[in-house]
C-alpha cells in the first residue's frame, strides 16, 4: 500500500510531534538517512537519533506479515555495522484486522526481540490535543471514543491552515481515513467547509481524493463478498483459523473469483489454496 506508506512518513518527517514520544517514550532530535545493501527494502522507515544520542528505528505496517521478525533483525544487525550502534526498535502497525505478526525471532543460540504496537493502543485524545496538525491527522488511526466527532474536529482544526498546508493536510487525511473505512465521512466533512477550500474542486488533489473514496467502496465491496466465502467455508469445513482469515482477507479481485470456483471441489481448507498445476 505505497500511498498509506508515503502518507504516514511524510507525517513522521517532522520529529517535533508528541506522537512519537508516545511511541517510543523519546524526543526524535533528527531523523536520519540509511540505506541497506543486500535487501528487497533496503531502506527504513524512519531512522531517528534522540537528544540523548540513541537511534530509534520505526517501522510503519499495514498488513500482517509473519516474516517482520525477519526483516527487523535484518535491519538491526545492518544499523549496527553501519553506525556502530544498537537502535532501539519500534514496529507500528497502522492495519484495520487485528495485529497478528509475532513480535521475536527465537532460533537455537539466537534469541532477538523488538517492540511491536498497534496504533489504536495509543490515546487519541492526547493526539488531538497536540497543537501539531501531523499528530491531529493521526489521531484517526488511534483510540478514538467517536471517530466521526474527532474527524469534525480535525478537519475544522485544517481548515485554519493557510491554503498549502490546508490542502496537503486534508489529502493525508483523506488517505489514512482508508485504513478505518471513514472515506465517505471525510467527503461529508468537505463539504461542509468554505467552497473556496472545498478540495473536491481542487484539479490536482480533487481526482486524488475521488479515487480514494472508489478505492474504498471497492474495497468494502470485496469485503462483503470474502464474508460470504468466509461462511461457505465455515459451513463446509468448521471454524476458520486466523491465518486463514488473514489469507482470505488479502485476496486481489482475481484470485478471490479463482478460489470461488474451487471452493465445490476442495476437500479442505489446504486443498483450497494449495497451487493448480497447469
Amino acid at each position: 500500500m505505497p500511498r498509506f506508506d508515503i502518507t504516514l512518513k511524510s507525517l513522521l518527517h517532522d520529529a517535533d510531534i508528541i506522537f512519537l514520544r508516545l511511541l517510543t517514550g523519546s524526543d526524535v532530535r533528527a531523523w536520519l538517512n540509511v540505506e541497506l545493501p543486500r535487501v528487497s527494502n533496503p531502506r527504513v522507515d524512519r531512522l531517528g537519533q534522540t537528544e540523548s544520542g540513541d537511534l530509534v528505528q520505526i517501522e510503519l505496517q499495514t498488513a500482517n506479515d509473519r516474516r517482520m521478525p525477519l526483516r527487523m533483525a535484518y535491519y538491526f544487525l545492518h544499523i549496527y555495522e553501519q553506525y556502530g550502534q544498537a537502535p532501539r526498535q519500534f514496529v507500528l502497525y497502522v492495519g484495520k484486522p487485528a495485529l497478528a505478526m509475532p513480535d521475536a525471532l527465537i532460533l537455537p543460540g539466537f534469541n532477538y526481540q523488538y517492540q511491536l504496537m498497534d496504533i489504536r493502543s495509543l490515546d487519541g485524545k492526547l493526539l488531538l490535543a497536540s497543537p501539531n496538525i501531523n499528530d491531529n491527522i493521526l489521531a484517526i488511526l488511534a483510540r478514538l471514543k467517536d471517530s466521526r466527532m474527532a474527524l469534525h474536529q480535525i478537519v475544522s482544526r485544517i481548515a485554519t491552515l493557510k491554503e498549502a498546508e490546508r490542502q496537503t493536510a486534508l489529502a493525508q487525511l483523506t488517505v489514512l481515513a482508508g485504513l478505518r473505512d471513514l472515506e465517505q465521512a471525510v467527503r461529508e466533512e468537505i463539504h461542509t467547509m468554505p467552497a473556496t477550500i472545498n478540495l473536491l474542486e481542487n484539479k490536482v488533489l480533487g481526482p486524488m481524493i475521488l479515487e480514494e473514496l472508489e478505492k474504498g467502496r471497492q474495497k468494502g465491496r470485496q469485503e462483503g463478498r470474502i464474508s460470504v466465502l468466509c461462511r461457505q467455508l465455515e459451513k463446509r469445513f468448521g471454524s476458520l483459523s486466523q491465518s486463514t482469515q488473514d489469507r482470505l482477507a488479502e485476496l486481489s479481485s482475481g484470485e478471490f473469483d479463482e478460489l470461488s470456483l474451487r471452493v465445490l471441489d476442495a476437500q479442505n481448507i489446504d486443498e483450497l489454496f494449495a497451487p493448480q498445476q497447469s
